[in-house]
């Protein structure tokens, strides 16, 4: 009986385990973009807005980028771009809508000055009503720094699937004192009437006269149930196409943005000690302070949910401490890949390490001492662990090492195993301090070798 009790109980562990895992895959917040509303000067920057919002929802390790139609279209966020222009520059917010709750997650708003100035002031307002105030503070550089990626143009994105600002366009935020007779229309709309062939136009409800707007937080609500009333607030959209044209295929609408890759490259100083303990005759200790720059280039996938980091570094360092025998500069390769959020703050991938090892040993009693140096190639396995609220800020890297290559000028030739542990903090947009710890642990038929390595370094990245 007990045994069936036992049975019974890690059944309905395990059931609770498997609820618990699909609640955390379900918990992720469904997001979709619903029409953007641009002035006719910033139709040609629509693709980049929206390139750039993917970017961002597909960066964030909490949300879910939805394209097309889906059945779990209640459970959506709605990400909304509504820009108007006006004869003293752009007024405009980003807006997300929650269908399930039937009101305003989040609205930012944002103004700028110059047409120049539009796709950085947009990826700021996704970002903060996507991740928060407190991240495009903590992260504003590097915001600024993508916000400069122009994506390439694609045939799938057509001007429909925009609308044109008008005066009738509502803005929810109550920060701008807008004049209507301040806001510029396209003449085309003024002049004759109509909209071109490939755009849309407005057209607005009579507004509730008994159900006025108020703000609440930043959030539109409704005075009678406290609930956001987008009929209140949004304007019907009306195609000013035919209903043959309303079933234009999904497929006219990119399913998903283009890859493209950054090219990175940094320069680094380093200082550290070596202690090479080495057994074969007799047991020598080599202790090797050295001091050495470096440099680096690695190429980055961006807009891209699990991005690919490939990376080529070259490290050489002097021998300041040498206990009275003269050893070769130290020179070091390293080429690896990283699968970057396999999960939230893991990253995994492997590489290739081409690195000297010199030491103090007796090959031969009654030779005397000599100088060792051999080359050793070794395959790494790479994990790389961060904290997924501060994305690179805080970075660490363990290697794990196997040889398969050593040369010598000397008969020994050493194989064996060692570990890397690396851990990178990223003080500014540029600047990144890091330490390092190596242990390895080398053999071969007569004698036994064994490194550590304590460093630090400075990176500065151009």
């Amino acid at each position: 009986m007990e045994k069936y009790l036992s049975i019974f109980f890690l059944m309905i562990q395990i059931s609770g385990l498997s609820f618990a895992i699909e609640g955390e895959v379900s918990s992720k917040r469904k997001i979709s973009f619903d029409t953007f509303t641009i002035p006719k000067n910033l139709l040609d920057q629509n693709a980049q807005f929206i390139q750039h919002s993917m970017d961002i929802i597909l960066s964030d390790n909490q949300s879910e980028l939805i394209l097309g139609t889906t059945k779990l279209y209640k459970q959506l966020s709605k990400l909304s771009l509504v820009i108007i222009e006006t004869t003293n520059g752009f007024y405009g917010e980003v807006k997300v809508y929650d269908l399930k709750k039937n009101e305003f997650s989040g609205v930012v708003s944002l103004t700028f000055q110059k047409k120049e100035q539009a796709i950085e002031k947009v990826r700021i307002a996704v970002t903060e009503v996507l991740l928060g105030k407190k991240y495009v503070l903590d992260n504003m550089a590097e915001i600024k720094e993508k916000a400069k990626i122009r994506y390439p143009s694609r045939k799938t994105l057509r001007i429909n699937d925009v609308l044109i600002s008008t005066k009738d366009t509502i803005l929810l935020s109550k920060e701008f004192n807008i004049k209507p007779e301040s806001i510029i229309e396209d003449k085309i709309i003024l002049e004759t009437g109509k909209i071109p062939k490939t755009e849309y136009k407005i057209e607005l409800k009579q507004p509730i006269q008994s159900q006025k707007p108020i703000e609440n937080n930043g959030l539109v609500t409704n005075q009678k149930n406290n609930k956001t009333d987008p009929q209140a607030v949004l304007p019907s959209l009306k195609s000013s196409k035919t209903s043959h044209d309303s079933k234009q295929k999904k497929s006219d609408i990119p399913l998903e943005p283009e890859v493209l890759n950054n090219l990175i490259f940094d320069a680094f100083v380093f200082s550290g000690q070596l202690e090479v303990i080495t057994e074969k005759n007799i047991k020598v200790t080599t202790n090797i302070a050295h001091l050495g720059f470096g440099v680096r280039a690695r190429q980055i996938q961006v807009n891209i949910k699990k991005p690919w980091e490939l990376s080529a570094e070259l490290q050489i360092a002097k021998p300041i401490k040498t206990d009275n025998y003269i050893l070769p500069m130290w020179r070091k390769l390293d080429f690896y890949g990283i699968k970057k959020d396999i999960e939230p703050f893991l990253g995994f991938g492997g590489g290739l390490e081409m690195e000297p090892l010199y030491f103090i040993s007796l090959p031969i009693i009654g030779a005397g001492l000599n100088v060792i140096a051999n080359t050793i190639i070794w395959g790494q396995v790479i994990y790389e662990f961060n904290i997924p609220d501060y994305k690179d800020q805080y970075v660490l890297n363990l290697k794990l090492s196997k040889s398969f290559f050593t040369s010598s000028n000397t008969e020994t030739k050493l194989v064996g195993y060692k570990f890397n542990l690396n851990f990178d903090n990223k003080l500014s947009k540029n600047y990144t301090f890091g330490i390092k710890f190596q242990k390895s642990f080398l053999k071969d038929e007569e004698s036994n070798a064994s490194n550590r390595i304590l460093s630090a370094n400075i990176r500065y990245q151009f």
